[in-house]
């Protein structure tokens, strides 16, 4: 529901046509924030259309985090 989703009319991520959006609020499974450095997220895709598989892949992100005064991050896409 960010305002970067609400360009032309849309409401959400859901409507945006042919692109996925994670998100991820930077803790772990221990609720504390993560620590400064390199992660990496692997998505596994699988979209079926009538029982019939017509994509299924992996993709892999290198998301870096730097701690500070200033929360930011920077996916490099």
């Amino acid at each position: 529901s960010d305002e970067i989703f609400k360009t032309d009319g849309g409401e959400n991520c859901i409507g945006t046509n042919g692109r996925l959006f994670f998100a991820w609020n930077m803790t772990s499974n221990k609720k504390r924030l993560v620590a400064t450095g390199a992660y990496i997220a692997r998505l596994d895709i699988r979209i079926k259309v009538n029982s019939k598989t017509i994509a299924d892949r992996s993709q892999d992100f290198i998301l870096g985090f730097r701690r500070g005064k200033v929360q930011a991050s920077d996916f490099g896409l």
